[in-house]
């Protein structure tokens, strides 16, 4: 699934994802797309999982997993305060 940009009148989408559209078909493949905005009011990584399986799930089976935790980014804060 790729997020892509819509038209806001019509819906349909605009000319870099049309062409990515029409290359993926030409090479036999499928395009499954959300859209942008829906993609950024989604309000964490859960939902935007969600949405992308939920994409998925009407082409083939899904099968989720726990979601694995990630270490801290070098230089984030931690809950103290304090850099790591």
């Amino acid at each position: 699934a790729v997020v892509t940009s819509t038209c806001p009148l019509t819906g349909e989408y605009l000319g870099p994802t049309r062409l990515r559209q029409r290359h993926l078909a030409r090479m036999g493949w499928f395009y499954i797309g959300l859209g942008r905005r829906e993609w950024l009011e989604l309000p964490d990584t859960g939902a935007r999982i969600d949405a992308l399986e939920a994409q998925l799930r009407r082409h083939l089976p899904t099968r989720r997993r726990g979601l694995p935790q990630l270490p801290a980014y070098a230089g984030e804060a931690t809950a103290d305060g304090g850099d790591e």
